[in-house]
């Protein structure tokens, strides 16, 4: 709630990514046809992580200084958008790059 930030809090925020990402990956891994659709990873990331900022800024589970930089319209941090994507887009190169190197 706008609070201290302990070390438990970041841990279960970076689990509960961790899943995401797992999540929205996978499909694009093992679906033959969704590979040469990778680039949807960002998009759906990006959606995501905006509902969630939009839900915990509504529900006030956290609050921004002022150094994060703010999409306009949305109202919501640009940098916490973007990784959820990006990660998500690099997770997926990493595993088809692994799965890639066993065979």
């Amino acid at each position: 709630m706008g609070g201290t930030i302990t070390e438990a809090i970041l841990l279960r925020a970076s689990v509960v990514d961790a899943i995401i990402i797992t999540f929205l990956s996978f499909p694009f891994v093992f679906i033959a046809k969704l590979r040469n659709k990778n680039w949807i990873i960002i998009f759906i990331g990006i959606v995501v992580a905006i509902l969630i900022e939009l839900h915990a800024l509504r529900t006030e589970r956290w609050v921004y200084n002022e150094y994060m930089p703010i999409i306009p319209i949305l109202s919501v941090g640009l940098t916490p958008t973007i990784q959820l994507g990006l990660l998500g887009y690099l997770s997926y190169w990493l595993v088809v790059g692994i799965k890639k190197a066993k065979i």
